[in-house]
């Protein structure tokens, strides 16, 4: 079931859903526009453990959604034509253990993007993030604590089409993951060549892919979905190049 109302520049949503003799989810949230270059929400997640959906595609700290609760919020700021800047902060936590880690997850994650449109064509954009998790703490014990697990990014992108049918991506980003004990680093450089011609069936996309990591946890993940019947979140680690 779901709903949706909107009111004097604002809107209330919400779905749930029951698996028969088992257990249910739920989402809801607020958007506000209180002014035309100003814009803010808010969404709040439930689900319990026994929702065990197999087709799930939620959006959380995994698509399966099972056991999870959280909340985001988020601020959107237009201060000119050009320039858009976002903030948010997301919470949430699970009922579950995990791969190395002897304990319940939660995490929280916070970032700012601002975007600098100088035409239609032309675009400018800056990302930073932090997310924090736990993770196993190194022990000599049976039994090991858990520590938070850090992670920093940076991202640089840049977006132009020089011509009519042609359009240029490129994108700069840096990681830093901050372990107990142990700090890792990764980079990641990519270009993108897309052309269109005009009145014809036909597009043709070129990639590619330049990065370095110290190991899996500084991995930085590519989403991939020109290939054909293909949609992919790619990990980026280790060190090497990948094309397509």
């Amino acid at each position: 079931a779901d709903f949706q109302h909107r009111f004097n520049g604002a809107m209330v949503y919400g779905e749930g859903c029951r698996r028969l003799d088992k257990g249910w989810a739920a989402t809801g949230g607020l958007i506000l526009n209180p002014d035309r270059n100003i814009s803010a929400g808010i969404s709040i997640r439930d689900a319990t453990s026994g929702y065990a959906w197999p087709y799930s595609n939620a959006s959380g700290m995994n698509s399966d959604g099972n056991g999870e609760t959280g909340i985001y919020i988020g601020l959107n700021l237009r201060p000119n034509s050009k320039l858009s800047i976002n903030i948010y902060h997301e919470e949430a936590a699970t009922s579950w253990l995990g791969y190395r880690r002897n304990s319940t997850d939660r995490s929280s994650t916070e970032g700012i993007r601002m975007t600098y449109a100088q035409s239609k064509k032309t675009e400018f954009s800056l990302t930073v993030r932090r997310t924090a998790s736990l993770v196993n703490r190194p022990s000599d014990d049976d039994i090991e604590g858990v520590s938070e697990n850090i992670a920093k990014q940076v991202r640089l992108q840049f977006t132009g089409e020089p011509s009519f049918g042609w359009q240029l991506r490129y994108r700069w980003e840096y990681k830093k993951q901050e372990l107990p004990g142990t700090v890792s680093t990764g980079m990641m450089a990519f270009q993108d060549l897309r052309y269109r011609p005009n009145g014809l069936p036909l597009s043709i996309s070129i990639r590619t892919i330049l990065f370095q990591s110290t190991d899996y946890g500084s991995a930085i993940y590519v989403q991939e979905s020109e290939p054909l019947y293909s949609y992919r979140n790619t990990a980026c680690y280790g060190e090497g190049m990948r094309w397509y």
